[in-house]
């Protein structure tokens, strides 16, 4: 029993492919008569290739007019070229606790550029339930992970699985959703778990 739960652990450990996904919460700073004001909370739908013409700043390098203050509040003169559309958050939902969602023990929201996954891994979660999660141990299952290594390891081998990568692209991802032709990122590092910005959109001349 004792090399069967050993087996499991490493299994959990070193197996997982699936790349990992982000959760995003929407604040809106602009007025907008179809809004309710309540800030709205969406998956990571939106393939990055998508939103590759969508320019990204950052804390360092600001758009002109624009700057940030101590508290990392934006603030944006009338001569700028942009207007802020809104705040967002993104946060990957299973990072404190991976063995629960990472795409074993539920029915993990994988990421669009890996589709494939959804029909091929969901209809596995409801083995892991009534197998007390020994089927984490037929190879079938293991594309369905994402790797803890990809999780807590910044400096992943595979830069696509990076937390950095994710957040970064996620950011520029989410500005696109609300037709966004910029988003200013803050406190966002190699180390970061989590991630903000500012959604940028061009004033009409």
């Amino acid at each position: 029993m004792k090399r069967v739960l050993l087996l499991l652990v490493l299994l959990q450990l070193f197996t997982g492919c699936a790349s990992m996904n982000y959760e995003a919460q929407h604040e809106s700073m602009k007025s907008d008569p179809n809004s309710s004001g309540a800030p709205r909370v969406f998956e990571g739908d939106i393939p990055f290739e998508s939103a590759r013409k969508v320019a990204l700043f950052t804390e360092k390098r600001l758009p002109r007019g624009i700057s940030l203050n101590e508290e990392q509040e934006i603030r944006v003169s009338p001569g700028s070229e942009y207007e802020v559309v809104e705040k967002v958050y993104l946060k990957i939902p299973f990072i404190n606790n991976p063995y629960i969602s990472n795409g074993t023990l539920w029915f993990y929201s994988y990421r669009p550029e890996e589709g494939w996954r959804k029909p091929f891994c969901h209809w596995q979660v409801p083995l892991h339930w009534v197998t007390l999660g020994l089927w984490s141990i037929v190879p079938l299952s293991w594309p369905c992970r994402v790797s803890i290594f990809n999780i807590y390891f910044s400096d992943s081998s595979d830069t696509k699985k990076d937390r950095f990568y994710l957040l970064q692209q996620g950011l520029k991802a989410e500005a696109l959703r609300k037709k966004g032709d910029a988003v200013i990122s803050v406190f966002l590092t190699p180390e970061s778990q989590s991630a903000s910005g500012y959604v940028l959109r061009k004033r009409r001349r």
